[in-house]
């Protein structure tokens, strides 16, 4: 199974290596975007904060590097349709509209706050 984790938390990606050690793990959208438009992956794991600007309130710049930037390229292409797309941010409003957009663009999607992603038995099909 071939997955895609998008986190910049250093503990948080300590734990996604942890249940999934050969997992492409990045820190940006930007890089989120290069791999999903160039390697099919099972299981995308998205995070929508990825910047000390998103815990200061909201900006345009800091909304452009968030999971949102990936949401919305999604909408872009018929890359990945076949994923399995799963927000774990602890943004409520932010990861709402990140699963909104891929629900919207024929995407299998649920939101699974990271706090209870990890206190769940992981079986990602």
């Amino acid at each position: 199974m071939k997955v895609l984790v998008l986190e910049d938390s250093e503990e948080r990606i300590t734990w996604f290596r942890s249940k999934f050690p050969a997992a492409d793990i990045i820190k940006t959208a930007d890089e989120a975007i290069h791999l999903l438009g160039t390697a099919p992956y099972d299981v995308v794991f998205l995070d929508h904060d990825l910047a000390a600007l998103h815990y200061e309130g909201y900006s345009p710049i800091a909304d452009e590097n968030s999971g949102r930037k990936v949401t919305r390229w999604l909408m872009t292409t018929d890359k990945q349709k076949s994923a399995r797309f799963i927000v774990h941010s602890l943004n409520a409003p932010g990861a709402a509209a990140m699963v909104e957009t891929l629900h919207l663009s024929g995407r299998r999607t649920e939101w699974i706050p990271f706090t209870v992603l990890t206190q769940l038995a992981l079986t990602i099909t």
